[in-house]
């Protein structure tokens, strides 16, 4: 009586590795293409060429007397970052305008402090 051996590269067995294999290639695929990471990933070298080329540029341009900076942000999946402060509500709303006439590729994360108030105390003291 011979007896049968059941080994490890059993035809279901393989099938079943086979599987397993393209399940997690197809995961992989889609966590490098598709998931937030990789959205954020492309989002911010879009933010970057953008700031590069086109925003920070326009900043430097039509800055006033008020210190604004321009760069990218991690948040929102990646977008646009303005930082700084200004004058008046006035400059703020046109910077703001400018920046809204190019048309920016990504949302914009405004940090931008009006410091109108201590300007006029300033003003009044002297």
């Amino acid at each position: 009586m011979k007896e049968e051996k059941k080994h490890i590269g059993s035809k279901a067995f393989q099938k079943t590795i086979f599987i397993v294999f393209i399940l997690g290639t197809i995961g992989l695929i889609w966590a490098a293409l598709f998931s937030p990471s990789a959205k954020q990933r492309n989002n911010l070298v879009i933010a970057e060429k953008f700031n590069k080329e086109s925003l920070s540029p326009l900043i430097k341009k039509h800055q006033k007397s008020h210190d604004i900076h321009t760069g990218i942000y991690t948040g929102k999946g990646g977008c646009l970052a303005v930082t700084g402060w200004t004058e008046t509500k006035k400059d703020l709303n046109d910077l703001k305008k400018i920046i809204e006439d190019i048309n920016p590729p990504l949302p914009i994360r405004w940090t931008v402090k009006v410091y109108e108030i201590e300007f006029k105390q300033l003003e009044n003291e002297e």
